[in-house]
């Protein structure tokens, strides 16, 4: 049987997903930047590496993740807004649109 000061702590428990979820939403930021895919001089065959420089910080992040991304540069819509998750120095994109 469970005694009231277990059911009171449990009660103030949350389950692990939404905390995750939370945690998760906490660490998202939006990105105001100029989108780019530096290549270099010589053609070696490698594609370029799809980048976001922050207009606030001055920061470059590689874009992870993320087609729609390559399809606004490919458009000619360099200047965006970007909402994903920052690991190292990469950028992974949850959603992205033209400014």
């Amino acid at each position: 049987m469970i005694s009231p000061a277990d059911a009171i702590e449990r009660a103030d428990r949350e389950p692990a997903g939404v905390m995750r979820l939370d945690a998760r939403d906490a660490s998202r930021v939006d990105v105001r930047g100029d989108l780019k895919c530096p290549m270099p001089e010589t053609n070696n065959g490698r594609s370029c590496t799809l980048q976001i420089t922050d207009r606030q910080t001055g920061q470059t992040l590689r874009v992870v993740g993320s087609n729609a991304a390559m399809r606004l540069l490919q458009n000619g819509q360099t200047q965006v807004v970007a909402t994903g998750t920052i690991m190292g120095d990469a950028l992974r994109i949850i959603q992205i649109r033209p400014e």
